[in-house]
């Protein structure tokens, strides 16, 4: 989310954390601006820069894969590369396809 308020912006990542800025930093004002990305492609430069390319503001997270048993290495590394095209490459249907096959297994969204 973008949260604006005359020429204050702030970010949240989620549900809970724009719901505490809206609480504490924007004091629950009605004239509030708030803007939601579906994804990177739908960002304005200016915001994609911001929230993902400057290392003072921007928020990473580390992406564990576990190995699979009896499973090769070169296998493993092709599914890896098939997944990350999938979840990141220019195929959204691939992307629709995933969560509808694994949205069942999320426990929790909120990190």
């Amino acid at each position: 989310y973008r949260i604006t308020k005359k020429d204050i912006i702030r970010y949240a990542h989620d549900e809970q954390d724009k719901n505490s800025m809206l609480k504490n930093i924007f004091s629950n004002d009605k004239v509030v601006e708030i803007s939601r990305f579906k994804g990177l492609g739908e960002m304005p430069a200016e915001d994609l820069k911001e929230t993902t390319m400057n290392p003072e503001t921007r928020k990473l997270f580390k992406v564990s894969l576990t190995k699979k048993n009896g499973g090769s290495e070169k296998n493993q590394q092709k599914t890896t590369a098939k997944l990350v095209e999938s979840l990141m490459g220019k195929r959204p249907e691939l992307r629709l396809e995933f969560i509808k096959e694994n949205a069942k297994f999320v426990k929790d969204l909120y990190i």
